[in-house]
């Protein structure tokens, strides 16, 4: 095990756990609701990279670097969400724009 593998572990296991505790505590905010979307993606990305530093079989670790790699997608636009909503700005259209590319991201991936 390397320091990478580690690494992942440690964020994906400590955002699933953050995730939880919003999920049982404060789901009925929308702000919350976000915030826990992008711990969910932040916990893909760790399992993507754990997984994929682990794997030896090339078309297995693929897999597991798209895996990793779509959850590191999905971190930007639920950030960018999350901030626009804890602020109060209101700007629909951008955050739609945002949703948009990050589907088109995702669909490249």
């Amino acid at each position: 095990m390397n320091l990478f593998t580690l690494s992942s572990i440690l964020v994906a296991i400590s955002s699933f756990i953050m995730a939880g505790f919003l999920f049982f505590k404060g789901r009925k905010s929308e702000t919350n609701l976000i915030w826990i979307f992008f711990c969910l993606s932040l916990t893909m990305w760790g399992i993507g990279g754990c997984m994929f530093s682990t794997t030896l079989d090339p078309s297995k670790s693929l897999f597991w670097w798209q895996f990793g790699y779509s959850g590191a997608i999905l971190t930007n636009v639920f950030y960018v969400h999350f901030i626009f909503k804890f602020l109060g700005i209101k700007k629909e259209k951008f955050i739609a724009t945002v949703y948009f590319l990050t589907c088109a991201f995702l669909f490249l991936n």
